[in-house]
């Protein structure tokens, strides 16, 4: 069973990283996300690119989500959320 995406493998090189850009800069999803602060990494199906990601995620302090203070902080009930109004 292969790991890597239809869109993503074997594609040379130069296409990835021009796909990758365009979705930094103009797609709905990621562009907001990497102007706040996110980043992107590549993962290779390899286990160093594997280990540079995790390398990147074990020194941060995650955030909790919106539905998570309401929920627990406000104790609304799951329709009364943000996400439960939507």
């Amino acid at each position: 069973m292969s790991l890597s995406s239809p869109m993503w493998g074997g594609v040379e090189p130069g296409v990835g990283e021009a796909r990758e850009a365009e979705l930094a800069r103009e797609d709905r999803f990621f562009e907001p996300v990497l102007e706040n602060g996110s980043q992107t990494a590549r993962h290779e199906n390899t286990l160093l690119p594997a280990q540079s990601i995790i390398r990147l995620l074990i020194d941060k302090h995650p955030l909790p989500l919106q539905i998570q203070k309401e929920l627990v902080c406000e104790r609304k009930d799951v329709v009364e959320t943000s996400a439960g109004q939507a």
